[in-house]
């Protein structure tokens, strides 16, 4: 069908009981598609609103009041699965978590992801409509019915989602992306500023980590850029970490001549309540950077392969640091020379950091 065949006919007929947002990946792009959660929730209050996300991300939605349901692909599962040469366990859990999926009988499902995976969840959702933008990767458009071009003016990730839901008729302006912060995950920052004799006021986040080994700021660079605002402004960095990056993080600490304070092990509400109660966040673009970003806290976001325009976080006051080079924005997972992160002096993001907590 094409796209003038259908708007006429979606917004009378479809009032849907049952939605199925279909977006999963990283952390931070999770965070990037909250707000077309808002849009729906707003414009159908008395449906039942189900999300689909990976384990890493899986907290944040659970978080999100807006949400009804919330499946968990355990992709990580089942790759470990087939790895472990028991792909018919494998099979059976994706079978299991398909039939769960189909016992809800969605009406709508909305694939945010635009990828093989996220596509054939979709389909096997069995949901009768399909919604996805084009253009879509991986052969994902095989999987949705539904199949729209967004304007060329849609860039940033966050306005393409919410974008996509005008096609239903929602036309809610994009919000802010919100991370709820439970009594005992303040409990546990409160604990941790006690034991180490930390005053929130005077706590800088840094966050050398990222997935993408190319969105990497070198690790030097982390450690005289905390010592720095240690010994210059009176800030106490706090270097924090995710899985696989505790040694990251001590080599931080170490090259800041011990000026800066290892985190504890947090979860993402953990995490993000560490943010929240610090005057600083420092990092890459990568989850925690839009954490911060969503629970307000002033952030300097360091780009290099991926696009601000695109990428950066929608929430807070948020300064970014980035070399517009050739390459800048080449969406690379990997990199030999890393120019686009490595042309970042510390002197400039000592700077920018400076002047935001003087205006924090």
């Amino acid at each position: 069908m094409s796209e003038q065949k259908l708007s006429p006919i979606i917004r009378p007929k479809l009032v849907p009981a049952k939605i199925l947002i279909v977006r999963l990946g990283a952390v931070g792009d999770v965070i990037q598609a909250l707000p077309a959660l808002y849009a729906l929730r707003n414009e159908y209050p008395r449906s039942h609103i189900a999300w689909v996300v990976e384990e890493q991300a899986a907290e944040i939605v659970k978080a999100q009041p807006e949400v009804d349901e919330v499946f968990v692909f355990e992709r990580r599962k089942l790759r470990n699965l087939f790895k472990l040469g028991t792909a018919a366990w494998a099979f059976q859990l994706f079978k299991s978590f398909i039939r769960l999926l189909r016992g809800r009988k969605f009406s709508l499902a909305i694939d945010l992801h635009n990828i093989f995976r996220s596509g054939l969840i979709s389909k096997l959702s069995r949901a009768p409509a399909r919604l996805v933008a084009r253009p879509s990767r991986e052969g994902n458009w095989f999987f949705n019915n539904w199949r729209f071009r967004l304007p060329k003016s849609l860039v940033h990730t966050t306005d393409r989602h919410v974008g996509l839901l005008r096609k239903l008729g929602v036309k809610r302006e994009p919000e802010v992306p919100r991370v709820p912060i439970d009594p005992a995950d303040r409990e546990f920052v409160q604990t941790f500023f006690e034991r180490k004799k930390l005053d929130p006021e005077r706590v800088v986040v840094i966050h050398p980590g990222a997935n993408w080994s190319s969105k990497r700021w070198p690790e030097e660079r982390y450690g005289e850029l905390a010592e720095r605002l240690n010994s210059e402004l009176d800030y106490i960095p706090v270097i924090t970490w995710g899985p696989g990056e505790e040694h990251l993080a001590k080599r931080v600490v170490k090259l800041s001549h011990e000026k800066a304070v290892m985190a504890y092990p947090t979860t993402l509400k953990q995490l993000a309540s560490l943010c929240k109660s610090s005057r600083l966040f420092v990092g890459p673009d990568t989850g925690p950077l839009h954490l911060a970003s969503a629970v307000g806290t002033p952030s300097v976001a360091l780009y290099g392969p991926t696009s601000p325009a695109r990428f950066s976080p929608r929430g807070g006051k948020v300064k970014i640091v980035a070399r517009d080079i050739k390459c800048s924005g080449c969406m690379r997972r990997k990199c030999r020379k890393l120019d686009c992160m490595k042309r970042i002096t510390v002197h400039e993001v000592f700077m920018v950091a400076r002047e935001m907590v003087g205006s924090a």
